[in-house]
């Protein structure tokens, strides 16, 4: 194909767009083609750089003979649109990307072909014309009563727009006037139902909406079925619902989100739905009699965006998804119906949608506050359908719909992180004005276009051809986008790399403004660096800020590419990283020769090693060289760096069980002792189960995690006697790390880090000190020792300690800037071979994968059949419908979701007129309760020098201190965490700050800010703002307090992720749920980075929040038990917390989560911990065996 055909046009005209029609995948694969699927999916994307001819790879996650392999296989294949999901994280963290060089790349057999290049010049796939759809537009009916848009071929006969089989579409033949009435309505009553599960068909899905229909009272028509049709496209899982009247159809618009099939299901109308002529057929909208409450819906919340007051958005980037959408718009107030318009072959979103408010009043606040806002590449257009006359608002009412924009964004900023404000001078990773070798062009190239191969292979040829006329074309990449519909990191983007930097110059400027496929280039230097290591994303550039309390400003400690990594406590922490590389664990399954104390011992099996690869190699001596971790001790495998061809070779071998890459992980107190009733208002009651398990004397547990602070007074030997003789583990002493009777073990990992980084850490980081800080909180809460006076900058006064204080404890340090599963392996076989008895597990992957490729269900695996119960956080990616999102899932751990505790923190706003908000905070000291302080509004106090966006966010530098000096600040959420715009007012003089968080939710998450602050929800923010406008001397009050007993506990953390168990859905998971919220307990002291800051305020102990809290309270539980019953097996510890269990709360109601709904086992697993009926739980399961009952199914499957 030329260049001037369909490629770029040299005079600047527009060309007809090239669109191809990506098919969603809907076939029903099995677990063994999805696992070479993904692999293939990271072959091209890992390796694109160096491929040749692309081809596709083998399997190299082959599953093995046996029972475990039906089973898996079955249980998945019933599963697999949840794994979807799965396999969309796994695209998200590696990528999707491919280059000119890999011409024989794999075509996924489910997608559909590519039109004929006839049909697209023709514009077959065109979008439809927005006429009726456009802001300022209306449809109008002549007097015929007909569309002047819908071609008529005679009286009475309607043309169907709806593309099906012979059957469904055509022209219609003429009919009696009953049929031609219900001919004419079709299109008003029909509903679309998408996201249908798999095993639906026309029949259940009629009987369900019927019955449904009739219990909410939607039955317009009377008595009777309200479903008379159901055409249904089982590949693409959606149908369309006719009913018996347009009242009907509009009712059924209410059971958007309705749960059919255990699926949450989407209604929406369908495409040819047109509003102007469904008005005069019959009610538009849904009765508000409907009783939404007898199916489990709330009302409010229908889909049927019509009305007068109906606003149109467009500019809609692809990524985004209707939920973010809709939470974007609802941050101005309720909507009575949203409909996002798709594309009906695809599901994709066409980038536009309508909305109606429920209350017309903030109509066109939302218009004003989102029009124009930049969001990535895209621009919002947000205005009234048919335009209002309405008079101008006043400054006050412009500075109120700035302060709602800004609130509207926060979620949108944070969920995508390609949102910029307009007018925000943020320094970002600019490279357009820096010459380089590598050009990036933009807004060249449709995304669904690349969804193709045949199309895609066009583009990059007509790209080589055109680009190649400015000097030396190296390479051409063109990221392509997930299938899962997920963003990719620069899909859509189009990188050319040259061999100098002047034809990089002259393509820039012969490029830049030209179009390609009739869509406008904009042509920008990118940075080398990123683009060798494939980093495509455009991360930005920040600088973290030193707190120092001796100095008045800041200073920067370093600058570097910070990218976000996500712990499995509920932070915010970035840190500087760098690239991987290419490195593999290769799992044997269980070792069962005699081995060393060592997971590097130069032993039988070590040498085994060294040959299974050699054969590999065609060299033993370059075996020796790629093995960095041997695992000998009861695991038998090694963690190695492997080329392409190696892998499939091992991945082939007869001994080799699964070869998995060295993925990064995450990381997933004074009250909750009491919580849990192990003491009464600081006594120890005569039955509390720390008297009589001697508070886990002498047991031994073990943490992996992120290193120890070993002087803090947690882990103090005092009174301790003689170290247990079973113990075999030792103390690794650099960087002064000292080991006593209580902590009796301190080790790292770090050999899969660096693998992964590709050289050598510093001698710096070749310890096991902690200095995150997650890896000392976890082991203080599960073994840590009685220290009275503990507390947070004087909140959570108290007595900290563990579940266990007299236990032993050991610390695996095996988290960096993340956890690789190399060095989580080789912790694992330390810890099984050192002696410990339980393993406290903070970390996982974000959600559930299978175990031939979790390195924490292998290892955990290995530690149970060693008699050592394996407890493990749940992880903290949340609750979604129809889908687990628990990790560490495998039957053989004890996985632990998060719930409160009846403690909080309240920081309440009193305003002058009196109006107070509730707020929530740690205040470390509170404001005189003896007077009111001045309030201004950040935007008021700007610096001379700043723009009102950053002086908005509270931006460091933003504020003028001669305007904020003895005031409190109100600031606006984003951009930099709260404790640095804390920092921000302190420094300028400030007494107080309100922080209006759109995030402020139930879990109570709290921060440790610098002045008295009051974090309130974005609505009461509003209202906040709206009193400073009200009144020439605004004034308030900050108030901090903790309160016990105050609030109905447990409930489920908001974060806390949830099941089914996606792997083995028989499971349920999680298993159990204990304290999970604004934990106390020990920390680090070495300074603290979070985000743009490093605060240097030396802390003894911490509050924070996150499964990683819960967990290790069960693991301290577990540890008690085991002393008083160390004859009991893994399981008969697990059987005995979960059996003893309760499912209520303080208020003698079942337990809710975090929206005040009734919670679930899938949240709660068999209920919230209680420990003192643990010790006596009256019947226990597997008291000796040493391999529960479901282990034996994965004996023949080689897993052990």
């Amino acid at each position: 194909m030329s260049s001037n055909e369909a490629g770029f046009d040299e005079n600047g005209d527009d060309h007809t767009d090239r669109v191809s029609r990506y098919r969603t995948h809907s076939s029903r694969e099995s677990e063994h083609d999805r696992s070479r699927t993904r692999g293939r999916e990271k072959d091209h994307d890992r390796y694109h750089r160096g491929s040749k001819d692309g081809s596709v790879r083998d399997d190299r996650r082959r599953e093995k003979i046996g029972d475990f392999d039906r089973h898996e296989r079955s249980s998945r294949d019933r599963n697999y649109h949840r794994h979807r999901d799965y396999d969309g994280d796994r695209d998200r963290r590696n990528g999707n990307r491919s280059s000119s060089q890999s011409q024989g790349r794999f075509r996924n057999r489910s997608r559909s072909r590519s039109p004929s290049k006839s049909k697209r010049k023709s514009g077959f796939d065109m979008a439809p014309s927005m006429v009726g759809m456009l802001p300022g537009t209306a449809v109008t009916v002549n007097d015929a009563g007909q569309l002047p848009s819908v071609p008529q071929t005679m009286p009475g006969m309607i043309q169907n727009t709806l593309q099906f089989g012979a059957t469904q579409f055509g022209v219609l033949p003429l009919m009696p006037a009953h049929a031609m009435t219900q001919q004419a309505t079709r299109h008003a009553r029909r509903v679309y139902v998408g996201g249908l599960p798999p095993l639906a068909n026309e029949q259940t899905i009629a009987t369900f909406f019927s019955h449904v229909m009739t219990s909410i009272g939607g039955n317009a028509a009377g008595p009777g079925d309200a479903v008379v049709n159901v055409y249904i496209n089982h590949e693409k899982k959606f149908a369309f619902v006719e009913m018996r009247t347009v009242e009907e159809a509009s009712n059924a618009m209410t059971l958007d989100g309705i749960i059919f099939e255990g699926v949450a299901v989407r209604v929406r109308r369908p495409t040819d739905y047109n509003p102007s002529l469904a008005a005069t057929l019959g009610p538009s909208q849904p009765s508000p009699l409907l009783n939404l409450a007898a199916v489990g819906l709330v009302p409010g919340t229908i889909s049927g965006a019509e009305g007068p007051d109906r606003v149109f958005v467009g500019g809609l980037p692809y990524y985004f998804t209707e939920s973010q959408i809709r939470e974007l718009l609802e941050s101005f107030g309720p909507l009575r119906g949203f409909d996002l318009v798709k594309d009906r072959d695809t599901g994709n979103s066409k980038g536009y949608g309508f909305c109606v408010y429920q209350d017309p009043a903030v109509t066109d606040i939302a218009c004003a506050a989102l029009n124009g806002l930049k969001m990535g590449d895209k621009t919002l257009t947000v205005r009234r359908g048919t335009e209002s006359g309405g008079q101008s608002r006043s400054e006050q009412e412009n500075m109120l719909a700035q302060a709602q924009q800004h609130i509207a964004i926060q979620k949108m900023a944070l969920q995508a992180g390609v949102m910029n404000l307009p007018g925000v001078g943020i320094p970002l990773a600019e490279s357009s004005h820096s010459p380089s070798k590598i050009l990036c062009l933009t807004e060249a190239i449709a995304m669904e276009v690349l969804a193709d191969d045949e199309e895609y292979e066009e583009i990059l040829e007509d790209m080589r051809e055109e680009c190649c006329k400015f000097g030396t074309l190296i390479n051409v990449v063109i990221p392509r986008p997930s299938q899962t519909e997920e963003q990719i990191s620069g899909a859509g983007k189009v990188f050319l790399e040259y061999s100098d930097t002047s034809s990089c110059a002259n393509a820039r400027n012969a490029l830049n403004g030209r179009k390609f496929g009739g869509n406008t280039v904009n042509a920008t230097y990118y940075p080398e660096d990123k683009y060798h290591n494939g980093d495509y994303g455009e991360p930005a550039f920040m600088p973290i800020l030193v707190v120092d309390r001796t100095k008045e400003a800041p200073t920067v400690e370093c600058t570097g590419l910070i990218e976000y990594q996500e712990l499995l406590f509920v932070d915010e922490t970035q840190y500087c990283s760098t690239l991987r590389f290419k490195s593999y664990v290769v799992y044997l399954g269980r070792n069962s020769r005699t081995s060393k104390p060592s997971t590097l011992g130069n032993d039988g099996t070590t040498e085994s090693h060294y040959d299974l690869l050699g054969s590999c190699l065609k060299s033993k001596e370059k075996a020796k060289e790629a093995i960095f971790y041997s695992y000998t001790s009861h695991i038998n495998g090694f963690a190695a760096t492997l080329e392409d061809d190696e892998v499939d070779q091992l991945s082939n071998h007869p001994e080799v069980v699964s070869v998995f890459p060295n993925e990064v992980n995450q990381l997933h107190t004074t009250r909750s002792w009491e919580f849990l009733g192990l003491e009464r208002n600081g006594h120890i009651p005569a039955d509390s189960i720390w008297l009589k398990a001697r508070f886990g004397e002498d047991v031994i547990i073990g943490n992996l995690d992120s290193g120890v602070w070993p002087e803090s007074e947690s882990f103090d030997d005092e009174g301790m006697g003689p170290i247990p003789t079973r113990w075999k583990g030792y103390c690794e002493t650099n960087d002064g790390v000292k080991c006593n009777r209580k902590l009796i073990g301190a080790r790292y990992f770090n050999k899969g880090y660096e693998a992964a980084l590709g050289h050598p850490l510093d001698s710096s980081n070749n310890t096991a000190r902690d200095t995150n800080g997650h890896g000392t909180h976890t082991l203080s809460t599960a073994g840590g020792r009685f220290v009275s006076g503990a507390n947070f900058l004087g909140s959570a006064n108290g007595t900290a300690k563990g579940g266990s204080p007299n236990a032993r404890v050991a610390s695996y340090k095996v988290c960096w800037t993340g956890c690789y599963d190399a060095d989580i392996l080789a912790a694992f076989d330390a810890a099984i071979q050192d002696g410990v008895d339980i393993l406290s597990i903070s970390l996982g992957e974000p959600f559930a994968i299978p175990y031939f490729s979790d390195v924490v269900a292998i290892g955990s695996f290995q530690a149970v059949m060693n008699g050592i119960l394996v407890v493990c956080s749940a992880g903290n990616s949340g609750q979604f419908p129809g889908f687990g999102t628990a990790s560490n899932v495998a039957p053989w751990v004890l996985t632990v979701a998060a719930s409160t505790i009846d403690r909080e923190f309240p920081s309440s706003v009193v305003l002058g007129n009196n109006k107070e908000f509730k707020g929530t905070s740690f205040n470390t000291n509170n404001l005189s309760d003896t007077k009111y302080y001045p309030i201004v509004y950040s935007v008021d106090a700007k610096a001379a020098n700043a723009s009102s966006q950053l002086a908005q966010i509270c931006y460091p530098e933003s504020l003028d201190p001669t305007k904020v000096r003895g005031k409190i600040v109100y600031c606006l959420a984003g951009m930099i965490r709260g404790i640095e715009k804390s920092l921000v007012v302190a420094q300028a003089g400030g007494v107080g700050m309100i922080l209006a968080y759109q995030f402020a939710d139930s879990s109570g998450i709290r921060q440790d800010f610098f002045v008295p602050t009051s974090v309130v929800s974005g609505i009461d923010g509003l209202s906040v703002l709206s009193y400073i406008y009200s009144t020439k001397s605004p004034v308030a009050y900050i108030s901090g307090s903790t309160e016990i007993g105050k609030v109905v506990a447990p409930v489920m953390a908001s974060f806390s992720s949830t099941g089914p168990n996606e792997i083995t859905p028989e499971i349920l998971k999680p298993d159990i749920t204990a304290p999970g919220v604004n934990i106390l307990a020990a920390y680090t002291k070495a300074p603290r980075r979070l985000s743009r800051l490093v605060d240097r305020r030396p802390l003894s102990f911490n509050i924070i929040s996150g499964t990683s809290m819960s967990c290790p309270h069960v693991s301290g539980i577990a540890g008690l038990l085991k002393t008083m019953h160390p004859d009991w097996s893994p399981a008969a510890i697990k059987s005995a917390i979960m059996t003893t269990a309760r499912t209520g709360s303080s208020a003698r109601q079942p337990i809710a989560d975090a929206s005040a709904a009734e919670a679930t086992p899938f949240n709660y697993g068999s209920g919230h911990l209680r420990p003192n009926r643990a010790m006596d739980p009256g019947l226990v399961i597997g008291v000796k065996a040493r391999a529960p009952d479901f282990i034996n199914e994965f004996q023949e499957s080689r897993y052990t």
